[in-house]
């Protein structure tokens, strides 16, 4: 199925016929054209595709850290074009969590502190920062982690440990930027297992772009991109 017939009414996440243009003149490079992309409250979807493909950048227009150059991105069935950029700060904020392909916690903090971080620019008191951030470690299995710092983690350990932080927000929406890519592959299973069972466990609605060809064989929904377009959009038994 071709994702330019796959719009719903209601949908959590959607992009009608939006495009994505870097510079001007000749040096302006067209790095998404005319995307239509609808999903769904609860869905996990993985977008794939060669490097310069779009996905990255279709990947930061639903994570509202770019905005389209024409068409349009609902959010929640809020448009979001024409939103400042401190506005679409505050969707993130409200929203959206994010996990990266490095870990990027800090190091002279503990994995407890890491995880509160979000909560604490958010003004939440210490006992709640406290509270949430435990319970988030314990979604992702380090409960008996909380108070070792990040070089005396795993790299998995620590993978887990940035999952913990994107979710102790309560966020609606996950986005992945290929999160198991720099992990053996013994340690990319446990954290594909870990996505899967906090979207099915919490709810949680998953976008993640991944190169590994082994992980958009598990995924119930894979998006295709090639040259800025979507090219395939299929749904598979897992």
């Amino acid at each position: 199925m071709i994702a330019g017939s796959a719009e719903r009414k209601g949908s959590l996440m959607q992009l009608r016929a939006a495009s994505r243009v870097y510079g001007q003149g000749k040096s302006a490079v067209m790095a998404m054209r005319d995307v239509d992309l609808a999903i769904d409250e609860g869905e996990f979807i993985t977008i794939v595709g060669p490097s310069g493909s779009g996905k990255s950048t279709c990947l930061n227009v639903l994570g509202c850290l770019d905005a389209p150059t024409s068409g349009s991105y609902r959010l929640g069935g809020r448009p979001l074009e024409g939103l400042a950029p401190v506005e679409r700060a505050v969707m993130r904020r409200d929203h959206i969590g994010f996990v990266l392909q490095q870990a990027n916690l800090i190091a002279r903090m503990t994995a407890l502190q890491n995880v509160e971080l979000p909560l604490t620019y958010r003004g939440a008191g210490r006992a709640e920062r406290r509270d949430r951030a435990r319970a988030a470690l314990r979604a992702v299995g380090l409960e008996d982690r909380l108070d070792h710092h990040p070089d005396e983690l795993s790299g998995g350990q620590q993978q887990r440990v940035a999952i913990a932080r994107a979710i102790v927000s309560k966020p609606r929406i996950l986005i992945a930027d290929e999160p198991t890519g720099s992990l053996d592959s013994g340690t990319r299973t446990t954290i594909l297992d870990l996505l899967f069972s906090l979207n099915r466990d919490m709810g949680l609605t998953i976008v993640m772009v991944t190169h590994d060809p082994a992980i958009a064989e598990r995924s119930p929904r894979v998006c295709g991109f090639r040259d800025g377009r979507v090219i395939t959009d299929v749904r598979q038994e897992c």
